[in-house]
Formats: C-alpha cells, structure tokens, sequence
C-alpha cells in the first residue's frame, strides 16, 4: 500500500510539473515508516511514478500546437472521435458543429500533433458524426484559453483529455469516406426522437451513453445548485449499480447449477463475469469516458480480489486502484473529477464499522465532497443533503434501471416513457431547490481543507481530535480581513475574457463590476466563480453600453447575483438598467465614483460613442474605465475637465480609433490596460496604439497575453499567467 502511495504521489507531482519533489516525497516516506519496511521499494516506486509522469507530461507538452502556428493553415485528415456538438452565434450566421478528429497522418510541419478540438461551420446543411474520416483544409490554434483566479483552467483541462490544439475547418478536400455508422450516436438520436423534447430528453442520454451535448446551461445551473451533477454523469454510481444489479441476478440464476456442479463452484464467484462484462460493456456504451474508466478499473479490482479470495481494506483498495489508473493513464490526476472520486472513495472508507454507515455516508459526501465540489465548481448548498437523500435512491432504483432496460431491450420503449415521466415530475422539484440560497464558499484552499475535516470528525467519532473544536470551523467561513481593502482604499481586478471586458472594483464593503464579458456561458465559468467568493456585500453593476462584447454575461450574472443597482450607457438595450450620465457621482468606504460620460443632453450616433465612462479614486490613487469611447468622445473629455488617472482601461481595446495623443498625454497613466482576445480578427491592440501609450510612459499589459490583471490597493500590478506557472501554460509570450 505505502510503494502504491509512493508512486500515486510521484505520478502526481510530475504529472503536473514538480519533478524536484519526488526524491523529496520518497525520502520523506522512508523516514514516516518503520524501519523493516523497504526504503527501496518506496524509492523505486516514487521513482517509477516520477518517470511516468514525467514522460507523460514531456509528450502531450511537445505534441500541443506551438505559439508560433497559430493561425497556420494546413491539410489534414481525421477520424472524428468524439459526438459533434453544435454550436450556434457564429458571425456569418449559419450554426456549426465542434468535435475531436484524430489526425489519420501526421502534419508535415507538425508531426507530434495527434489530436485537435475542430470547430466547422458548413456551407451547406451538412452533418458530421463520430467514426467519419475526413479530408480537410484546417487553420490551427494552440490550446489556449482564459485564465482567471478560481475558475477553470481551459489549457489544462485540454492536456489532461489529449487534446493538442484547436482548428478550424476552412474547406472540405473531399466527401466524408465513412458514413454516420457510430452506435453510440446513434441510440443517443433514436433516444431523444423517443422522448421528444422534454427534460428527459436531455437527460436519459446523458444516463446511458454520456451524451449530455442536449444540457443547456439552464440544466446545468440547476444540477451544480442542487449537487447532483454526479447523477447525470456515467460515474462510479452508473458502473457499480449496474454491476451490483448483474451480479446479484447472476448469482440468483447461477445457485442452482453451481451447487451441482462437479467442482461446487461458488455461485457468488461464478456471477463476477457477468457483472464484469456488464460493467465493461456500460464503460464501451459510455466511450470510456474519464469517470467511466475510473469506476470500471474500481469494479473490476474489486471483482478480481473478491475471486482471488484476498481481503484488503478500503484504502489498499484504493492505492492499488488510483495506482493503476494513474500508470495507465497519467493525465487523470489533472483532472477535479478524479480526485472528487477519489475523496468520494476515501471519505466512505472512514464509515467502516459505523451504526448507521448508509445515513453518516451521505451526510458525509454530500457535506465532504460537496464542501469540494462546491470550492471548485462555485456553488455549496446544504440543500444538496435533502435533494441527494432522495434522488440517490430515485436514481438507483428506478431511473437508471428504466433508462437502460428501455434502451436496450427491443420493443421497451413503455419503460423509456416510464422514466422521462420520473424525470419530468421531479425536474420542478430540482428548479425550487437550486433557487434556495448557497453557503458562503471557502476563501482558501486550507479553509476548504478545515472544513472538510470537521466534517469527518462530526461524523466520524472515532478519529482523533477535539469535537468542541467543530463550531470554531463554522468562523473558517467568515472571509477573512485581509482580503478586503482598508477603508479608503480600493483595488481592481481585469478579467482575461477574450474579445470583450469586465473589470471588477473592490473596496471595503462594496463591489462594482464594470462590464460583464461577451457571453453568458464564458461569465459563468470564469467570472462566477471569483464573484461568489467575495465578502463585499454590497455590489453595483455598470455595463458601458449595449454591444455583445460589453454586455453579453448581463443575463447569466444578474440572476446569480445580487446588485443594489445597475446603470449603463444605453439603458434602452439593457431591461432593468438606469441610465448612466455625467454628474452622477457616489461614494463607499472613502472612494469617489464619479460617471463622465455621457452628458444627459447628448447621444451619440455609434454604441461604442455612449459608453458609461467612469472615474474612480480616493484621492491618492485613480482609475478610468472608458468603454469603448473613441476620439471624438476624447477630445469632448478634455474640453470638459478630464483629470490624470493612475490606471486606464485603453479605450475600444486598443482600436486606432481611440487612443488619441492628446487624450493619453492628459492622462499620463502609469499602467494602461487593454481586454482583448489573443490572436483576435480585428487585430487589437493595434501596434501603433500601443507604441502610443508606451511613449507617454505607461505600462501596456494585455490580458490575452497577461491572462487576469491585479492591481492591489497599493498600485502593484500582477499578471496571472506570469505569477500563476504550471507548464501547460508555458509557451505564451511574456513580452507585450
């Protein structure tokens, strides 16, 4: 168990960069064990691990597409490994479709790259699906994507599933060779024309081929509030059930001949091979997924020491397993899930020997794991306990023993029908849990840790530690001082939202948030997550003006959040916005907000000309958020009192139509920063605004290149892929 430990840890570390630390990790466990224990096999295993890991990271970082090759246009052909998804919005109108293609020969200039996510929109009403080969004319891009504190990071979730990049297809080089044959896309098509278009026609696909391309945000929104995404996703719940529910019938069906048999086999021996093929097969029909293969190598190691006759604890179980998954597949570890099953795993580990281990077990997950999920992923609810309580059965019981049965057996589309109507009765019920309130998220992963424990140590008596202790975990909750600027100060942080800008303005009990990024579903995912994190209790909203770029996360961040008033330049764009002129001024904690731009008695003819241009100081230290203003609006500034500021957002995002000379020269930034896309088609920041500012003095940093910006009461500025390292993330220029 230690050497599987060993090398668990080993893999970990190099997987995700630490080489340095392994010999540390293995001396350090030679000397936590007792002296007959093997230094050497912790060593060697440690070392192993290392190896692993390392080579692993070695190549899926060489294969991915350089820096250099974005926007390379090369041909290439693939099989499509992955159900196309579609995509909607794009510019030219017409609908697209995403999916992974499996490169058939090398690129000619890229022969490391495997595998690339491609986007397609079609000319024509054509349809891709999985196991297609295709011919095509790509433009690649590296896997980047924006980084942000709290929220996922794209590029590593990219590494660890073995994508190397992204492209575009540009044109087709010939029909597709292979018609659409794949059986997975197929039951998931003939599952949702049996269910129509109701809930269960999102979800039962999702149940039984891990198809959840038909989950809108809507779904997913509700799912993470409720804590039951684990019930929609083809896990370690799915794969046991249906193994446990193989192996009891088997075992049934198998007492009889087994008891008459020449050699008296074991019935409850002989009923692991159909619940291992089952579980196997479950595995293949969900296309061996991350989660699926966790719990098919859970199952199938359990199955086969339960043969062998050997009894280990829970937590060799566990070494072993995570061991071979990790040996197999080293870019797991980069994965949350994994390690949510692993914690899942280990937490029911502790309940061995417990009165009533079915209740203390999920209180525990739904507290422990939850508690994780919810550091994570946004979102941690207590009402998660209560929903859990009875949609774990619901789900055992019924829901997925129906979902499968009618899917696989012919003629049995009455049980399909059976389950949709479970679903559809109990998806309101769902909607009314996700509108109660969440609990305040831990601010720091060793909060996230304390809590957990207390949560072990309420359940579990039996673990060392004092229980009086448990309450002072609940002040773990309360944020703590330093996170909050002091009275009179304020600091400000640009989100990296590609081609578009939120920036967020914090003083002591109060949080302006200035824009709201392109879409709803990049605010939910990368500006989410810090927002619920934040003590202020007081937020404001101002969106410039109404353009996509500026506006598009208005309708996913209003309803997750609270905001006592939201102003914008065109409040006729925006239901529920005030109007945002110059003269109104405010002020919180000792910091002056004042708006102006634009005049009451002056409308432009341009969007970008009616942004909500906003001044924010305290006196010391000053910041201008403008919009997307340009020079026009500049020179009406300066006629009207424009003041210097210690930090501009460039106007328009560096556009050679804002920028003026005379404007910067007023100004006199010490740090001017741009929110733009990398690579962006409209090629912002233009060079010779950028030259610009930086001939005035001022710092130009990019969040395309610089990922999220801080900048601290004090004026000290970070950039967040520079301070934040891993090597995934290496490779981007540091030089804007």
């Amino acid at each position: 168990m230690l050497a599987a430990a060993s090398f668990v840890v080993a893999v970990t570390l190099a997987t995700w960069g630490q080489v340095g630390m392994l010999l540390a990790a293995a001396v350090l466990g030679c000397l936590l064990v007792r002296a007959r224990t093997s230094c050497c096999v912790l060593l060697a295993a440690s070392l192993a691990g290392g190896c692993i890991g390392s080579a692993w990271l070695q190549q899926a970082l060489s294969a991915r597409v350089p820096v250099q090759a974005a926007d390379r246009s090369v041909s290439a052909t693939g099989v499509i490994v992955s159900l196309p998804r579609r995509l909607d919005g794009f510019p030219g109108g017409a609908d697209g479709w995403r999916f992974d293609l499996q490169l058939q020969a090398p690129l000619p200039s890229l022969p490391a790259v495997r595998r690339l996510r491609v986007s397609w929109y079609p000319a024509q009403a054509q349809r891709p699906c999985m196991g297609q080969s295709l011919a095509v004319q790509l433009r690649l891009r590296p896997p980047r994507g924006p980084l942000n504190p709290y929220a996922a990071d794209r590029a590593r979730n990219l590494l660890a599933r073995g994508v190397d990049g992204y492209a575009r297809v540009e044109a087709l080089q010939g029909a597709p060779q292979v018609a659409c044959n794949d059986r997975r896309q197929r039951l998931s098509e003939r599952l949702r024309n049996t269910l129509g278009q109701g809930v269960a026609a999102a979800l039962v696909p999702a149940l039984v081929v891990g198809d959840r391309r038909f989950l809108d945000e809507q779904h997913w929104q509700v799912l993470r509030r409720t804590g039951t995404v684990h019930l929609v996703a083809i896990s370690g719940l799915h794969v046991s059930l249906v193994a446990w529910l193989v192996w009891w019938l088997a075992r049934w069906l198998l007492a009889l001949p087994a008891a008459f048999s020449a050699g008296r086999h074991d019935a409850a021996v002989l009923a692991l091979v159909p619940a291992s093929l089952m579980a196997l097969g479950y595995a293949w029909l969900a296309g061996f997924s991350a989660p699926t293969l966790r719990a098919l190598v859970m199952a199938l190691l359990v199955f086969a020491l339960r043969a062998s006759g050997w009894r280990l604890s829970v937590g060799r179980i566990l070494a072993l397993a995570l061991a071979l998954l990790l040996a197999l597949q080293p870019g797991l570890s980069l994965m949350p899930g994994f390690w949510l099953s692993v914690l899942a795993v280990a937490l029911l580990g502790l309940l061995a020997g417990l009165p009533r281990p079915l209740l203390q077990g999920h209180a525990l997950m739904t507290l422990g794991v939850g508690l994780v999920a919810g550091a994570w992923f946004a979102h941690w609810s207590l009402s998660a306990l209560l929903v859990n309580l009875v949609m774990v059965p619901l789900f055992a019981v019924l829901v997925i023993p129906l979902a499968l049965s009618g899917s696989l057996l012919p003629g049995a589309d009455a049980l399909l029908h059976l389950c949709a109507w479970i679903l559809d009765g109990l998806w309101p019920a769902l909607q009314a849990a996700a509108r109660l309130p969440g609990l305040p998220l831990p601010v720091s992963q060793l909060v996230m840790l304390a809590l957990l424990a207390a949560a072990v140590l309420a359940v579990r008596p039996g673990l060392p530690g004092a229980r009086w202790l448990l309450p002072l975990a609940a002040l773990l909750l309360v944020p703590t001082l330093h996170q909050r600027p002091e009275t009179g100060q304020f600091d400000l942080l640009a989100f990296d939202v590609g081609q578009g800008q939120s920036v967020a303005i914090r003083t002591r009990n109060t949080l302006l948030l200035y824009d709201t990024g392109p879409d709803g579903a990049l605010a939910a995912r990368q500006l989410l997550p810090w927002l619920l994190r934040q003590p202020q209790g007081e937020r404001m909203l101002v969106v410039s003006h109404g353009d996509s770029d500026h506006a598009g996360g208005v309708a996913r961040l209003v309803p997750a959040l609270s905001f006592r008033w939201k102003l914008s330049g065109q409040p006729q764009r925006l239901p529920g916005f005030s109007a945002c002129r110059r003269g109104q001024r405010w002020q919180h904690d000792g910091v002056v907000f004042s708006v102006l731009w634009p005049p009451v008695d002056r409308h432009m003819a341009t969007a970008n000309n009616n942004s909500c241009v906003l001044r924010v100081s305290n006196g010391d230290f000053s910041v201008v958020l403008s919009g997307d203003i340009e020079k026009p609006v500049e020179y009406w500034l300066l006629e009207n009192g424009l003041a210097p500021a210690d930090v501009v957002t460039v106007p328009h995002h560096g556009s050679r139509s804002s920028s003026s000379f005379a404007g910067i020269r007023r100004l006199q930034p010490r740090y001017a920063l741009v929110s733009a896309g990398w690579k962006n088609r409209f090629s912002h920041p233009a060079p010779s605004v950028v030259a610009r500012w930086q001939s005035f003095g001022a710092d130009v940093v990019n969040t395309a290149v610089a990922g999220a910006i801080h900048i601290d009461a004090s004026g000290v500025l970070t950039r967040w892929r520079q301070a934040h390292v891993y090597p995934w993330r290496q490779g981007a220029p540091v030089v804007e």
